[in-house]
């Protein structure tokens, strides 16, 4: 019973992953907007400017010269970080009903996780970009080794802390 169950859920984060991954393939800017409005209301307070939204691309920054639109929403590292709390809390929450606890926190944790850290690249990579680099020479090259460093390293932060905590709570309670 207990590998079927195992099983079951392994199934059935393996198809909400899969469907949420080519969902985005369908997306448009505006369906990203539960995403992409509450990273630009964060970037503009801490950067203390303002964006304009260009229907159909994004939140432009006019006096930064970036725009934040789908490939900036975050999305997938929402989907990594759902998934990787989904089976953490699979691994240690035993109950079947449990499912859709697991479910909503995964949910409703990944996308605050995802606001956190995207504003945090945004922000980073616009002070990196104004001290380090001149706009000339400040490339999509190392935009992106910024951003997947910073993703990589929240990914495995989360992890370590998320399956600390749920090691110690599982110590101390029995799961039905």
């Amino acid at each position: 019973m207990k590998i079927t169950n195992n099983i079951i859920l392994l199934g059935i984060g393996i198809l909400i992953f899969m469907m949420l991954k080519m969902a985005y393939t369908f997306l448009s800017t505006e369906q990203l907007l539960f995403v992409l409005a509450p990273t630009n209301f964060l970037v503009s307070l801490m950067l203390g400017t303002k964006s304009a939204y260009v229907h159909g691309y994004g939140y432009f920054y006019h006096d930064l010269n970036i725009t934040i639109e789908k490939a900036c929403s975050g999305y997938n590292f929402m989907l990594l970080s759902f998934t990787m709390m989904y089976y953490l809390g699979a691994k240690y929450f035993k109950n079947r009903w449990s499912i859709w606890f697991i479910l909503s926190v995964s949910t409703i944790f990944s996308w605050a996780l995802t606001l956190f850290v995207n504003t945090s690249r945004i922000v980073s990579s616009v002070i990196i970009n104004k001290s380090l680099f001149s706009a000339k020479s400040y490339n999509s090259v190392f935009h992106q080794v910024e951003g997947t460093f910073i993703y990589l390293f929240f990914l495995v932060l989360m992890y370590k802390i998320l399956d600390q905590l749920l090691k110690k709570h599982a110590k101390n309670e029995k799961f039905a």
